[in-house]
């Protein structure tokens, strides 16, 4: 009887299978977070270089840039009410214009956001993009 005990393993297979499925799990979620995460950013950078150009080179208007930046937001799956589009102007000697894309992403795994710069359990990231671009008077 006690050389059965000792022989059979698959007590011990079960448990490493779940030990390392929760793990493979988590980690599987993370990237998958984490990509959602890069696809705003890349659409945030978008959204302020669009944006910026729209201002400098087709029409100086603040309301006009502001349109165009949520048209690339809308477009890359990001609401407006997750995001804010500034745009300031520099002094007038230098001619430059910065546009300012901010936005709010929802994290679903809690302490990811620790990683990544943020607060220990807060449930979302803060994206943020800066373009500065010169006017062409």
């Amino acid at each position: 009887m006690p050389g059965k005990i000792t022989s059979d393993r698959r007590g011990g297979i079960l448990l490493e299978y779940c030990l390392c499925f929760v793990l493979l799990l988590f980690i599987w979620a993370f990237m998958c977070n984490m990509s959602l995460v890069l696809k705003d950013k890349l659409t945030v950078i978008a959204a302020a270089r669009e944006a910026g150009r729209y201002y400098t080179a087709i029409e100086q208007s603040e309301a006009g840039a502001r349109q165009k930046g949520y048209e690339i937001l809308s477009s890359g799956g990001i609401s407006a009410d997750r995001a804010q589009i500034e745009i300031h102007k520099h002094k007038p000697q230098y001619n430059l214009v910065q546009c300012e894309v901010t936005c709010r992403v929802p994290l679903a795994i809690p302490g990811a956001s620790a990683l990544l710069g943020g607060e220990a359990w807060e449930k979302q990231l803060t994206v943020r993009e800066t373009a500065v671009f010169r006017l062409n008077n």
